[in-house]
């Protein structure tokens, strides 16, 4: 592996908050603003692709696609809209949304486990 500067490392690190931070806010908000916070955590990442080595943007981006979708789309969305058709109370729907906030927290300190902190430390 080619040695990664310090301002390439800040970059990595940058990328990782910024994803964080967008997991962080786990309170329920409609589709559109859900959508419109996604798009500006992608923003964000890709205004340091420039800074980061190709290969490894390449493994950040691909990881929040898979991984970090909103949770307007997908499985979660289907959990909740079970629950929510099943006439579950609004805990039951919380724990639903709750619980695919918690997959993709655990999704993301995995990827930085086995991806970043390597990187970061090297």
């Amino acid at each position: 592996m080619a040695k990664i500067s310090d301002f390439s490392k800040q970059h990595i690190w940058e990328c990782y908050n910024v994803i964080f931070d967008y997991l962080k806010n786990f309170e329920p908000v409609d589709e559109d603003e859900e959508d419109s916070e996604f798009m500006f955590m992608m923003d964000e990442i890709e205004k340091r692709s420039v800074c980061i080595p190709e290969d490894i943007y390449n493994k950040i981006d691909e990881f929040v696609t898979d991984n970090i979708i909103p949770l307007s789309s997908g499985e979660a969305f289907d959990d909740m809209q079970d629950a929510i058709d099943e006439g579950s109370d609004d805990q039951g729907i919380m724990a639903k949304y709750m619980w695919a906030i918690m997959q993709r927290q655990n999704a993301l300190r995995e990827f930085a486990k086995k991806e970043l902190y390597p990187l970061l430390i090297s």
